[in-house]
């Protein structure tokens, strides 16, 4: 279970970063940031 999970965190920290990447440019940064925080 674990490796699973920590597999599944890898996977969105990493689209995480990736969508950062983009939607930093179009000012969706902040929107982002409250979603995560909400989500985790």
């Amino acid at each position: 279970m674990d490796t699973w999970a920590g597999r599944q965190a890898t996977m969105e920290v990493s689209m995480v970063a990736m969508v950062l990447g983009r939607e930093t440019r179009m000012g969706k940064l902040s929107w982002i940031l409250q979603w995560h925080m909400i989500s985790s």
